[in-house]
């Protein structure tokens, strides 16, 4: 692995700020930053050959169709390694085993960080969600969901009644999330399987503040001695922490 920068990918739980520890990390081994998402959108332009066969998914509610995705990945990956690139932090693929194996024939991936919740965050029924958590963990299981928000604005001039219907509209959204959020799991358990059968899944919880959570995971990864400037992300990436 020496001469070359890291290629790990980062996946996690949609409640997770998985793109703030993404893109810290990329900064910190001088690699790119590689989301599907902001490939996609690259290409949400009449102009591009691509933008048909994107508009059609995303009009159907279905997920981008796997040779669109690997086709702009080995586009990014073939115009980085032109400028140089030798490594990448990449985010929001694979989604399945399917993806991982074709991801196994365009990269040799060093390492999966998966990032979960504290289990009291994630299945706490008392724990405070938004619609914006909403779709994103909807997002995250590839389910074009919307959310009903119409007990938010009912106009009534009865103080407790619209209190109750707030609480009312908090409970449903909390059901909502819990269900999607099982689904998640479901969903992704098959990946951490096939990444942990190779050795490169590497498990971390996220249970404080961001800042706190990124000196943790820094030194889990035998990161923390790279902020003063003492190794490069070459000689980093021959130090690899032990993987499931």
């Amino acid at each position: 692995m020496f001469g070359r920068g890291v290629q790990w990918v980062i996946m996690g739980d949609p409640m997770v700020r998985c793109h703030f520890y993404a893109q810290s990390l990329a900064m910190l081994l001088d690699v790119p930053y590689i989301t599907m998402g902001s490939l996609v959108r690259q290409e949400l332009s009449p102009n591009s050959p691509l933008y048909k066969k994107i508009a059609s998914a995303a009009n159907e509610g279905k997920l981008v169709p796997e040779e669109v995705i690997f086709s702009l990945l080995s586009k990014r990956l073939e115009e980085g390694y032109c400028r140089g690139e030798t490594g990448f932090i990449l985010h929001g693929i694979p989604r399945t085993t399917m993806q991982a194996e074709i991801l196994d024939e365009v990269a040799n991936i060093d390492l999966v960080l998966n990032l979960k919740c504290a289990e009291e965050k994630q299945h706490s029924g008392s724990a405070s969600f938004s619609p914006s958590k909403f779709q994103s963990i909807a997002a995250a299981t590839g389910l074009n969901l919307t959310l009903n928000l119409q007990a938010t604005h009912i106009q009534s001039p009865n103080a407790k009644w619209m209190q109750f219907q707030r609480r009312n509209f908090a409970c449903m959204l909390n059901r909502k999330i819990q269900n999607l959020m099982f689904l998640f799991i479901f969903q992704r358990k098959p990946l951490e399987e096939y990444y942990k059968q190779q050795r490169k899944l590497f498990n971390f919880s996220v249970s404080s503040g961001a800042g706190d959570t990124l000196q943790g995971l820094l030194a889990a990864l035998h990161l923390t001695n790279l902020s003063s400037g003492s190794n490069s992300p070459q000689k980093l990436s021959l130090c690899q922490p032990n993987m499931q």
